[in-house]
């Protein structure tokens, strides 16, 4: 599958990181409009593939805590708790939201296997999980080591550099196909 990201090339200042125009559009209520335009791209994507008589892989998108609480919003979507273990992501969202996917952040992925703190933490996230019944991904996988060291742990759902850079929508639907084909 994929995950759908907002980049913002600005005509000054070239691309501007999500982290700096994500927050603000938060503060100044534009967050539900990005989000808005973010969904019907990517069924727009979607219906491409489908029309094109392709069977498109599953998309995530990133969508704003305040969000969820549109009732119409949760009653059709899967969600994961995104970046767990950072910022607003902890064991507390888990029991507050109708979560169904756990995404390990990629600061804990970085250091697989190499450092044993950070092999207890994701082995911790990942057993938290399972118990709850939720599907793991983890983010951020670059090398090998970490891809082994998560399958050991029964991770099946990875994303990461080491299987592809970030691509136009385009780009990584053919690259699936390829992939898969």
């Amino acid at each position: 599958g994929f995950e759908a990201l907002i980049r913002w090339h600005h005509p000054e200042r070239g691309l501007v990181p999500p982290a700096q125009f994500i927050p603000m559009a938060e503060e100044c209520g534009l967050i539900v409009p990005l989000t808005d335009w973010v969904l019907h791209e990517v069924c727009r994507l979607l219906k491409a593939e489908r029309d094109a008589r392709r069977s498109p892989l599953p998309i995530s998108i990133n969508v704003s805590p305040s969000q969820l609480m549109h009732r119409e919003l949760k009653d059709f979507i899967k969600i994961s708790v995104g970046d767990f273990g950072t910022g607003y992501a902890s064991l507390s969202r888990l029991v507050r939201l109708p979560v169904n996917i756990l995404k390990i952040d990629r600061s804990f992925v970085d250091e697989l296997p190499s450092d044993s703190g950070a092999c207890e933490i994701v082995t911790a996230i990942v057993r938290a999980a399972k118990a709850l019944d939720l599907t793991v991904v983890a983010a951020g996988v670059e090398n090998g080591a970490q891809a082994r060291f998560l399958a050991d742990l029964g991770v099946t759902t990875v994303q990461g550099f080491l299987y592809s850079h970030p691509l136009p929508p385009e780009k990584a639907f053919r690259l699936a196909e390829a992939r898969v084909g």
